[in-house]
């Protein structure tokens, strides 16, 4: 008797596996979602989740804590105007209008994990703004869901490319969730 897997490799290829979640969402629902689409929303999780850690770490040892939110939401709502803006521009270049138009949509919906980064830590600094949380709990919360974010990405993306989870995917993840963090930091210094 073959193990699943290899009957299940024989049976598909990884172009033909099913893709589920939220990062591989597709509409119309019965379409694949292809490799160019799936390595958009990479892209913009990762650039989105850096931006937010960046813009969670800006606040935090704030003695007021009452715009904390704002400053995030507006970091994330700011970052995903910018990246579609960025797009329709680049995107341009060899396409006849018809064929941008029917990209923009699709980067428009590729660009929606820059906003999902920001919801937890959002909603955790409304919270704070409430006085509903302890501030350092609520920044380490806030914080540590971006990282656990960024170091989810190896996750991703071998889902989204049909392969098996390995400790190398964890290890990578672990290093991309270790540069996010990096380059947040430095984005910080370097700004304020």
């Amino acid at each position: 008797m073959r193990p699943y897997d290899s009957i299940m490799t024989e049976l598909q290829t990884p172009e033909q596996r099913p893709v589920f979640g939220p990062l591989s969402r597709q509409f119309p629902a019965d379409q694949p979602l292809d490799e160019d689409r799936a390595r958009s929303r990479i892209s913009a999780y990762v650039y989105g989740n850096i931006l937010v850690l960046a813009a969670v770490i800006g606040t935090v040892g704030a003695h007021d804590h009452d715009k904390s939110w704002l400053v995030v939401l507006a970091a994330v709502l700011t970052t995903y105007i910018a990246h579609i803006f960025a797009h329709n521009v680049g995107e341009r270049l060899g396409r006849t209008p018809r064929e941008h138009a029917g990209h923009l949509r699709q980067e428009i919906r590729d660009a929606v994990p820059i906003l999902s980064s920001g919801v937890a830590p959002t909603l955790i600094f409304a919270g704070l703004a409430l006085h509903r949380f302890d501030p350092l709990a609520a920044e380490i919360a806030a914080a540590g869901l971006v990282i656990l974010r960024l170091a989810a990405t190896g996750l991703a993306v071998e889902r989204l490319s049909g392969r098996r989870t390995s400790a190398a995917t964890l290890w990578s993840g672990i290093g991309i969730a270790v540069t996010g963090a990096v380059i947040a930091l430095i984005k910080v210094k370097l700004s304020h």
